[in-house]
């Protein structure tokens, strides 16, 4: 977790401004320890940021029904309320990550019908129930990385019809069930580095018709099935080995001619690490018995230019 500041001692900074023709509420880095009770009824941001707030009364928001944007990351703040924002229907953003949660109470989220960008990241969230994201339809932008989630269930997040990018790395994840992107179609990134997995359904990532970036870096997965990317339109920004760590596994890339062919088609393009001084280099797979990726020998390419089999 990035180290924050938890007493402002900059005067200027610390100021206490709510400029009237922004309506913006800004008191981050103050050493609160309780919300403010004098946020304006139409104010429009509100900035809370890196504060010692550790517990929210009832209806501490109640009265912000014209809030678009509300920060509350990196307090001490260790349970939520269900309901807790329920009268902010006009929010649109709320980060609530780097707080000392572990549960996110069923209903948190309830009503926040218009909330495009959610950010729960930083905390040490095991799991997440069913219904959790049920009025979240238009929300566009969910952070969960650096939590401790172990396993994504086709029910986490069935509503998310709109959602672009959903950033799931640094967890614990070693299972994702079958369905559990089945309804993400407009999902265009999507980070699950840096987790557990060792293996992954040929069928995970259906219904990801528009997903265009997939970091896969820094798991124990060894190989990937032909079809794992059948309804995936493509191209689409890979990485499954970071080039400058010592890997964990090696790829048998022996099962990877079908990838091979992918990236000679141009339906797969390597993330890329640019080093200053030295070459580029992809996150291209790390192949076992001193196989090079760039030299794997492989049949040409077919005629076929879709990820579909």
């Amino acid at each position: 977790m990035p180290d924050v500041q938890s007493v402002c001692t900059n005067q200027n900074v610390c100021k206490n401004v709510y400029n009237s023709t922004s309506r913006q509420f800004y008191r981050e880095y103050w050493g609160l320890t309780q919300v403010p009770d004098d946020i304006p009824a139409d104010a429009l941001r509100v900035y809370l940021r890196g504060n010692l707030i550790s517990t929210i009364p009832a209806g501490a928001f109640q009265h912000l029904q014209q809030c678009a944007f509300l920060t509350l990351n990196f307090n001490r703040i260790s349970s939520l309320d269900a309901g807790m924002f329920n009268k902010l229907t006009a929010l649109r953003h709320l980060g609530i990550h780097g707080l000392q949660l572990s549960v996110i109470p069923l209903g948190t989220f309830g009503g926040l019908r218009l909330l495009e960008n959610l950010e729960i990241q930083y905390m040490k969230i095991s799991s997440i129930t069913s219904g959790t994201f049920a009025d979240q339809h238009n929300l566009n932008y969910l952070n969960a990385a650096h939590n401790q989630l172990k396993a994504l269930r086709a029910d986490m997040f069935e509503n998310l019809v709109l959602l672009q990018q959903l950033l799931l790395d640094s967890n614990n994840i070693s299972t994702i069930e079958l369905g559990t992107f089945a309804n993400l179609r407009s999902l265009e990134r999507l980070l699950l580095n840096h987790n557990k997995l060792t293996s992954l359904h040929p069928d995970v990532f259906n219904g990801l018709v528009s997903l265009q970036t997939l970091y896969l870096h820094m798991n124990f997965l060894v190989t990937l099935a032909p079809t794992t990317f059948r309804n995936i339109v493509g191209p689409i920004t890979l990485s499954l080995c970071h080039p400058t760590e010592n890997p964990n596994v090696f790829w048998d890339c022996s099962t990877l001619c079908w990838l091979k062919q992918k990236e000679q088609q141009g339906y797969i393009l390597w993330l890329i690490l640019g080093l200053s001084g030295r070459r580029r280099l992809p996150y291209a797979p790390r192949c076992a018995f001193l196989v090079q990726w760039d030299t794997l020998q492989c049949p040409s390419p077919s005629k076929s230019l879709f990820f579909q089999e």
